[in-house]
């Protein structure tokens, strides 16, 4: 899955975000013992770095043999740029770094 996946988000009502990672074949990858990572920069003056989403923390959830991945926007809103860079990985079994998509985020309404 390579397309580019641009998110919007409300401060106020963030919502969970789902796609299903696809081999080159369109067949869902099976995620059974992955591990996942989403980066989020952010794009103001500084292209600060702002948070990581990780199965470790909660802020990503992974199928297994359907290769459905849950973001989970709302737990991390707080720590989202208003504007932002985002990329996913998941990390194999065996320890291999796999790109899945990337994208931008915005968030509306931020404080």
């Amino acid at each position: 899955m390579s397309q580019q996946l641009d998110v919007r988000q409300f401060y106020t009502r963030p919502q969970v975000g789902t796609l299903v990672f696809k081999d080159s074949t369109g067949t869902p990858v099976n995620l059974t013992s992955y591990t996942g990572e989403l980066k989020v920069v952010s794009l103001d003056d500084t292209d600060a770095y702002a948070t990581t989403l990780t199965t470790a923390n909660g802020g990503l959830s992974l199928g297994t043999t359907n290769g459905l991945v849950t973001i989970n926007w709302h737990t991390f809103i707080a720590s989202l740029p208003e504007v932002g860079r985002w990329i996913l990985h998941v990390i194999t079994p065996s320890g291999g770094n796999v790109f899945v998509t990337s994208g931008t985020i915005v968030v509306e309404d931020k404080p």
